[in-house]
C-alpha cells in the first residue's frame, strides 16, 4: 500500500476487521510486522509515518479488543545501531533516536518484542581480516559473548536499555531475520577490492550449517533467514547493491525443495506439526522458519 494508506486510520480498521480477525477466529497465532528495515536506505521511511502506520495499527486491534492477543513489531535492520563494539557502547543512532524512543514506549506498555535482523556474515565478510572466522560462525569465543551474533545482539540490548532501563524484564529483544548465504558471487566491476567473480569462499554450504545450528543453541529468540533460495530475487535488493548474487542463496532448501544441509531442531519443529501448520512456520512468509514455534506471522504491507 502507499504511504498515504500507511496513515490512514480507516485503512488499518479494515485491515484488522477483514482480515486480523477472521484469521484469530479460525485459530491461528498472529503477530503483526509494520513495515520492514523501514530505516534502511532502500525504503528511507520517515520516522513520522512510521510512527503513524503503527499507532493506526495499534488502536484498530485495541477497537476490536484483539490487542492482548496479537504481538506488534517493526523489523529494524541492524544499521539503527551505531558504537556496536564492545556491545555496551552501543546506540541508537540520533536520526532514528524519536520515533525509535516512542516505538519503544509502546512496546513496553503492550509487551511487544523490539524485533531487529541480525546479520553477522556481512560484519565478518567485510572485516574478514580483522573477525575470525569461527568467531562469526559461533564455533569459539573470542570476547565476553561467546560468537559475533550474541554480541550484537548484546549490542543491541544495550542501546535499547539506554532508552528504557526495564525494557527487557517483560519485553523480549527478537531477531526478525538471521542467516548465512551458500553463495555469494561478486560480479566483475571497477575498483571493488577482492570482489571478482569466484566469489567470497567463506559463503558455503558447510558454513551456513555450522552457523545457523550454532544460532539456534544460543537460545536467542530467532527467525531463520530462510526456508528457500529465491532465484528470481533481484540482486538490486538488500545487500545485493548490483554487486552479488547473494540475495539468492540464503535457503536451507533449494527451490526445488532439495535440502542443502542439516537443522535438525528446524527439521524437527516440522515434524511434529500437521502440514497446515508447516505452511504457516516463520517470519514474514512461508519462506523463514521459527525455532520450535508454529506462527502465521502477518506482514502488513502499509509502508
Amino acid at each position: 500500500e502507499t504511504r498515504t494508506s500507511a496513515v490512514d486510520s480507516a485503512f488499518a480498521g479494515t485491515f484488522v476487521d477483514t482480515v486480523i480477525k477472521p484469521l484469530m477466529e479460525k485459530g491461528a497465532t498472529v503477530s503483526i510486522a509494520v513495515g520492514n528495515e523501514p530505516f534502511a536506505y532502500w525504503h528511507a521511511t520517515p520516522g513520522d509515518i512510521l510512527l503513524s502506520a503503527y499507532r493506526n495499527v495499534r488502536t484498530a486491534l485495541i477497537e476490536a479488543d484483539l490487542k492482548k492477543s496479537v504481538q506488534m513489531m517493526v523489523p529494524f535492520q541492524f544499521g539503527i545501531i551505531e558504537n556496536s563494539y564492545p556491545p555496551s557502547d552501543a546506540t541508537i543512532q540520533d536520526e532514528f533516536l524519536p520515533a525509535i524512543e516512542e516505538l519503544v514506549q509502546l512496546m513496553y506498555e503492550d509487551g511487544d518484542p523490539f524485533e531487529i535482523n541480525i546479520y553477522p556474515y556481512f560484519a565478518f565478510r567485510d572485516n574478514a581480516d580483522e573477525i575470525p572466522l569461527e568467531y562469526a560462525l559461533g564455533s569459539s569465543g573470542g570476547d565476553n559473548y561467546g560468537s559475533l551474533f550474541q554480541a550484537m545482539h548484546a549490542a543491541v540490548e544495550f542501546a535499547l536499555l539506554k532508552l528504557h532501563s526495564n525494557f527487557t524484564e517483560n519485553n523480549l529483544i527478537v531477531v526478525g531475520e538471521v542467516g548465512w548465504p551458500t553463495e555469494d558471487t561478486y560480479f566483475p566491476s571497477e575498483d571493488n577490492g577482492w570482489r571478482n567473480d569466484t566469489g567470497f569462499p567463506h559463503a558455503n554450504v558447510q558454513n551456513a550449517e555450522i552457523f545457523l545450528n550454532n544460532v539456534l543453541a544460543t537460545g536467542i529468540p530467532v527467525y531463520v533467514f530462510e526456508a528457500f533460495d529465491e532465484q528470481a530475487k533481484s540482486v538490486d535488493s538488500g545487500a545485493g547493491a548490483q554487486f552479488s548474487n547473494v540475495e539468492n542463496h540464503w535457503g536451507i532448501f533449494t527451490e526445488d525443495g532439495d535440502l542443502k544441509f542439516e537443522v535438525p531442531v528446524l527439521m524437527e519443529s516440522v515434524d511434529n506439526t500437521s502440514t497446515s501448520e508447516a505452511n504457516a512456520i516463520g517470519g514474514y512468509s512461508s519462506s523463514s522458519f521459527v525455532s520450535g514455534v508454529c506462527v502465521l506471522f502477518i506482514r502488513l504491507s502499509f509502508l
